[in-house]
């Protein structure tokens, strides 16, 4: 077994009982302040100084024996409001939120990463950057970290996530376009009310509200090049407050997908002039409220490669433990590191029978120190490489 993952194994019962403690106690995002302090405390038992970021979050640094590029490596820490329903001995203890995404493992993984590089210092030239994010499901923590100067100075960030539907011990790459933008909208109608009986004395809102949700469709079939993927989905839909009475008002919500951040704009254009047009033919109106959100996670092909060469020396088989994939319609805030430097995200087979964000979500435990090393050796192949791309 290769150094770095015997080194990984070392530690495994003591990231499974980190992990363990987390899932125990999820916390929604941007309010992970017991999960802050449990790293923190965990960091100064190793003797390492960090920075807490506001309102959560926390990043530390190992520096090598000398100058060199810096490598992020990141981890997302914030649960879901999801009922659990695991059976675990473990299962969460806040009513109505639960680690159904992974993310404790992830946390997990990176603070060994930390325990394991803070004793190869002396291995290697420059600097490992752990950035442990809050709000990954918000969309809201990279952005809050980037602000506050977690990307500055960074040559590449490596993230990582398990895949409860791949066999344990497996690590799997995208390279190329992964996961997709995900930026989300409103739209207010109003019009003028009147009772149901006689809709000639008003505008029915969620007629205009229906149509608008058919138009929107048109935004990807006859107004985006097919060969590029995007997807408009309406997820949200208020209206009325009595059977008999036709609304004034309507209110919808979604989400707007695609993996190239040229499409945003000509989308948004397109969706404003659908939903003003429509509602004015119809004497009535409505407000488009678009909020851009998390960028693609478009992985650097250098930096993959040299991650799923880091992978094949860390894996029990290299020969059958390694995947590739292709992209999704997901969104992950990852991308929002990604645009600031070529970067790259590992994805770990982590067993079990339900997907993420479900509340039978469990994963196999055993694939922690796998992360763990994978994070690593990722890391230190980076630092070693020469190319300045990659």
């Amino acid at each position: 077994m290769a150094v770095v993952r015997q080194m990984a194994e070392d530690i495994r019962e003591e990231l499974i009982a980190f992990r363990r403690d987390l899932h125990m106690h999820p916390e929604v995002s941007m309010q992970e302040f017991r999960t802050t302090e449990k790293i923190v405390q965990a960091l100064e038992k190793m003797g390492i100084s960090c920075r807490r970021f506001e309102p959560t979050g926390v990043m530390a640094e190992i520096h090598g024996k000398g100058d060199g590029k810096t490598v992020a490596l990141r981890a997302d820490m914030d649960a879901l409001t999801i009922t659990e329903d695991t059976g675990l001995p473990f299962a969460s203890v806040n009513p109505g939120v639960m680690h159904a995404c992974g993310h404790d493992s992830h946390t997990a993984m990176l603070l060994g990463a930390v325990k394991i590089l803070n004793k190869l210092r002396n291995e290697f030239s420059g600097t490992v950057r752990f950035l442990f994010q809050p709000g990954e499901e918000s969309g809201e923590g990279a952005a809050a970290l980037i602000e506050q100067g977690a990307a500055q100075g960074v040559d590449h960030f490596v993230g990582i996530h398990v895949n409860p539907m791949v066999r344990p011990g497996m690590l799997g790459f995208c390279p190329g376009p992964q996961l997709a933008a995900s930026d989300r909208f409103c739209v207010h109608i109003k019009s003028k009310g009147s009772h149901g009986a006689m809709p000639q004395f008003g505008v029915d809102s969620i007629y205009v509200a229906a149509e608008i949700i058919t138009a929107l469709q048109t935004v990807v079939s006859r107004f985006v090049d097919p060969m590029k993927a995007a997807v408009v989905t309406v997820g949200v839909v208020k209206a009325g407050s009595r059977w008999n009475v036709m609304a004034g008002e309507a209110y919808l919500e979604g989400t707007v997908r695609y993996m190239d951040v040229e499409l945003q704009k000509p989308m948004e254009e397109k969706m404003r002039s659908l939903i003003e047009g429509i509602a004015k033919s119809h004497g009535a109106q409505a407000e488009l409220e678009y909020i851009i959100g998390t960028r693609p996670v478009i992985t650097d092909r250098k930096v993959t490669e040299i991650a799923i060469g880091a992978a094949r020396k860390v894996v029990d088989n290299p020969e059958k433990d390694i995947y590739i994939t292709g992209g999704g319609m997901g969104g992950d805030d990852f991308g929002n590191f990604c645009v600031l430097a070529p970067s790259t995200c590992i994805k770990v087979g982590a067993g079990g029978t339900s997907p993420v964000h479900t509340p039978a979500m469990a994963i196999d435990e055993s694939v922690i120190p796998l992360g763990a090393a994978a994070f690593v050796q990722t890391a230190l192949d980076l630092l070693w490489s020469k190319e300045n791309g990659a």
